[in-house]
């Protein structure tokens, strides 16, 4: 996907704006990157459903779902969740958007995803190339 095919207020966005600054934070506190049948996820789960809901207007893509309700084995009764998910090809765009304020460790070439950005995944300390 060529930047000209995302959304307009993704692509302007830069670091000096406060509104990406703040779906940084919260993303660097509460997001993280996965990978579902050979595809990148950002998810972000979390109680507040009105915090996700500006998170997504201030991005522009993704989806909420939700409300989920985790089990109660322990008696206690929980919260509803949402998670805000973004997924294909709008995954290195929202990544280059939000990295001059996140830090996405980086990795061997071996570990390199495919979505154009780098995830240092845990791996003891021998088998880490030098």
């Amino acid at each position: 996907m060529s930047q000209s095919d995302a959304p307009p207020n993704l692509v302007l966005m830069d670091a000096c704006n406060p509104e990406i600054a703040w779906a940084a934070g919260l993303f660097e506190g509460e997001g993280s990157i996965t990978h579902v049948n050979g595809r990148s996820q950002l998810r972000v789960q979390m109680t507040d459903l009105e915090v996700l809901e500006r998170f997504l207007e201030i991005l522009g893509v993704g989806t909420i779902y939700g409300p989920y309700t985790a089990g109660c084995r322990d008696g206690y009764r929980r919260k509803p969740s949402w998670i805000w998910v973004c997924e294909g090809p709008l995954v290195p765009v929202v990544v280059r958007t939000l990295a001059a304020l996140v830090k996405f460790a980086s990795a061997s070439p071996s570990q390199r995803d495919r979505s154009g950005f780098h995830v240092k995944w845990p791996c003891p300390k021998e088998a880490r190339p030098e």
